[in-house]
């Protein structure tokens, strides 16, 4: 049998299809151990089954996987474009997928192990608390507005930035919204030094991660977070193939003699690209490859392009890197 699993939150929509493509089964049950199983016990061993990844497939996927059965991965942007209809249901979606999977022509989505999907999980909850402390800053922020104080520091936020805030003169209101979020601030900077503590951990005895600390302006949570999300380097044939992965390459409109290229596509992993669009200004703060490439665009193309383009650059050098166990510093094209 073939199956189509169509998830959500709090659902999900199951479609079961024959060998000959008739569809014998069309169940939606809720999103929950006790209900999945239920699903599975009624459907043969042998049966192989589909999701689209989404925000919830990770559970899903490890539940059915443990239960021993042939799991796949579906890719939600190219499935779209394989089965996009006018009408669009939990049950189309479902027997789409089932479709797809009887006929060979799935488009599947790499699943990384389980080692590689716990990394991620901790590096994205770094990132969440990172953005959680920029929001109460700018709560911070809003209430010296209010309450008319400019401050001159650099880093109103660093030690002796937090000591004039405690101690700034404010009306009573004010002073006791300000407490709160600088309460918050150092709550929330307590607790990214304990998964700073953890990922500097987790990173031991990874010689990908060692490699990858080789290039200057890389620290360790840059390092884990490229080698949790590339995942394994050598499953892309080439550089540009992971650069298309990360959405760093330049989209194109090619019409018979006619080829445009514009922006970068976007159209990949956003913490690849964001992490790599970081970290460029550092590595071009020494001398190698990409500072030179980085500089030679900025005076004919501008910042932006300059830190895109040498984004790219640098990811290129990671594959190579990690696809042949090379450091950064002995690349040939830093000798140049």
């Amino acid at each position: 049998m073939f199956i189509g699993l169509d998830i959500h939150k709090r659902y999900n929509q199951a479609c079961v299809m024959s060998d000959s493509g008739e569809i014998v089964q069309e169940e939606r049950f809720m999103n929950t151990a006790e209900e999945l199983n239920k699903f599975l016990e009624s459907i043969p061993d042998d049966s192989q089954i589909v999701i689209e990844a989404c925000s919830v497939w990770e559970p899903i996927y490890e539940h059915i996987e443990e239960k021993g059965f042939d799991i796949s991965l579906a890719h939600p942007l190219k499935t779209r474009l394989i089965s996009e209809s006018k009408v669009k249901t939990d049950k189309i979606d479902a027997e789409s997928l089932a479709k797809l999977l009887r006929l060979g022509e799935l488009p599947k989505a790499h699943v990384p192990d389980a080692h590689i999907r716990k990394l991620r999980g901790i590096i994205r909850h770094r990132l969440a608390l990172v953005k959680l402390r920029v929001k109460v800053k700018n709560l911070a922020h809003s209430v010296l507005h209010k309450a008319g104080i400019t401050i001159e520091l650099t880093n109103i936020f660093g030690v002796s930035g937090m000591q004039f805030l405690k101690e700034v003169p404010l009306k009573p209101h004010h002073r006791f919204a300000l407490n709160h979020y600088l309460s918050l601030i150092e709550n929330i900077n307590s607790l990214i030094d304990e998964t700073n503590a953890y990922i500097e951990n987790q990173a031991r005895n990874i010689p990908e991660i060692e490699i990858l600390n080789t290039i200057p302006g890389i620290g360790t949570y840059s390092a884990l977070l490229l080698y949790a999300e590339i995942a394994d380097a050598k499953r892309f044939p080439d550089a540009g193939k992971l650069c298309r992965y990360a959405g760093i390459t330049s989209s194109v409109y090619q019409s018979g003699n006619t080829e445009r290229y514009g922006h970068i596509t976007k159209q990949g992993n956003r913490l690849i690209r964001w992490i790599l669009v970081q970290c460029v200004l550092k590595t071009a703060m020494h001398p190698n490859a990409v500072r030179r490439h980085y500089y030679r665009l900025l005076k004919r193309k501008g910042s932006k392009v300059a830190k895109v383009a040498s984004a790219r650059k640098l990811l290129t050098y990671i594959h190579i890197m990690l696809t042949h166990n090379v450091k950064f510093e002995d690349l040939r094209v830093n000798s140049v």
